[in-house]
């Protein structure tokens, strides 16, 4: 795949997460007039577990030049949990670094700074796919019998969706060319994502 078909791929996967996240955040928010709140809750946890995977699919793609990451097993692979740990071994750097864009007193952007907290990180992202599957599967006949309601936690719901729109909103990939980075943001002024690539600036 060519660097610009790496981008467009990359970003569409990215409005792809942003278009779940918008149906979760209404979801998660109370937006749910006549639908029992486990149902509501339910689909949040399999918008979050989709989540996941396309977060695996875009390491994936932007770090399509790695030859271990076009075998068949990688490339069928619908795990994210295995797709992240392999992608790992591959690369260690190869999971999103999320930043913030600072502006000047005319709102340009002159810089970007690590944000370190918050953030849904790859170990993160593993526990959260195995949460929701476990809340996506109804249970053995015991858990039936036993007659134990699950509860939605909806305030769990929105901080994890926090995570992921935090990690995600502006960020860097490291790719495995040590002069080359994916930039991408989930959301821009047009309302829509858009991903870059960039060099190196040559110095002086």
């Amino acid at each position: 795949m060519d660097r610009q078909a790496t981008i467009d791929l990359y970003a569409s996967v990215m409005d792809e997460i942003r278009r779940r996240g918008d149906a979760l955040n209404y979801l998660g928010s109370g937006g749910f007039a006549g639908l029992p709140s486990i149902i509501a809750a339910e689909v949040c946890y399999l918008q979050l577990r989709l989540t996941c995977e396309l977060i695996a699919i875009a390491c994936l793609v932007a770090h399509g030049d790695i030859e271990g990451s076009r075998t068949g097993r990688m490339q069928k692979a619908y795990e994210a949990d295995w797709t992240m740990n392999n992608l790992e071994r591959l690369h260690p750097e190869f999971y999103p670094k999320p930043t913030k864009q600072i502006k000047d007193a005319a709102g340009k952007v002159t810089r970007t700074e690590d944000i370190t907290t918050g953030f849904l990180t790859k170990n993160d992202l593993i526990k959260l796919y195995h949460e929701c599957a476990s809340f996506l599967h109804r249970g053995t006949l015991k858990s039936v019998l036993s007659d134990k309601v699950r509860e939605p936690n909806f305030d769990a719901i929105n901080r994890r969706f926090g995570q992921i729109v935090t990690l995600l909103n502006h960020h860097q990939i490291q790719l495995i060319d040590p002069d080359l980075q994916l930039w991408a943001l989930m959301k821009g002024e047009d309302g829509k994502s858009h991903a870059w690539i960039f060099g190196k600036a040559p110095r002086p």
